[in-house]
């Protein structure tokens, strides 16, 4: 069975320059090669193979210079993988390919703008993710 999982954030508040967005609402998962933590935000992988990253944030306010900017960083380090937006009252997108040499990796969604975004008040749904398996041992269907 492939894995995947897929997240919500529905609370409103302010993710700070550098702070991670943590999600409220784990909207699906499966497989065991994907594992969330909700107190850090850090998603794991106990399997190697490639895996694709898909999220969208919804600001409303900051004073930020560079616009609105979020990433996925990895455990290993590496470059950021950046969506970003120049209007920091419009949605930010972003995906990624993560590639999972070993297991225990980890990646999380931060803000890497150079200011706090408030998150914006007017939607539903503040922000979410979606990551699933691509290619690996965990990619087969049944």
């Amino acid at each position: 069975m492939a894995s995947y999982l897929q997240l919500e954030r529905t609370i409103g508040g302010v993710i700070g320059a550098d702070a991670p967005v943590v999600f409220d609402n784990i909207l699906s998962i499966s497989g065991d090669a994907i594992s969330y933590d909700p107190f850090t935000g850090e998603i794991a992988f106990s399997q190697p193979g490639y895996y694709y990253a898909d999220w969208f944030v919804a600001p409303q306010f900051g004073l930020t210079t560079n616009g609105s900017n979020f990433a996925i960083i990895t455990s290993e380090g590496g470059p950021a993988l950046t969506g970003s937006s120049h209007v920091r009252v419009s949605p930010t997108i972003g995906f990624a390919v993560i590639d999972v040499t070993q297991p225990g990796k980890t990646i999380r969604l931060i803000n890497t703008s150079d200011n706090s975004l408030t998150l914006s008040s007017a939607v539903n749904v503040k922000a979410a993710l979606a990551v699933f398996a691509i290619a690996g041992p965990d990619t087969a269907t049944e």
